[in-house]
């Protein structure tokens, strides 16, 4: 398993001292690069779908589609 998160970039100076962010540690080996363009690139679907599925959530609730955001 290998977890991936926000692009550190990504995260703002405040909320990099809650422990919910934190860098991710990229191993450094052949074949590398392809890793972290394969898993940033999931990740960044799999956010979008998070997103897209609070919506629905939130609209089904009586709420706003970014209730949640």
């Amino acid at each position: 398993m290998y977890e991936v998160g926000l692009d550190w970039s990504q995260v703002s100076e405040n909320e990099r001292q809650y422990l919910l962010h934190e860098e991710t540690p990229w191993p450094v080996c052949e074949g590398s690069k392809d890793f972290k363009k394969f898993m940033t690139a999931h990740y960044e679907r799999m956010l979008g779908l998070g997103i897209q599925l609070m919506s629905h959530i939130a609209e089904g609730l009586g709420k706003p589609k970014d209730f949640f955001d």
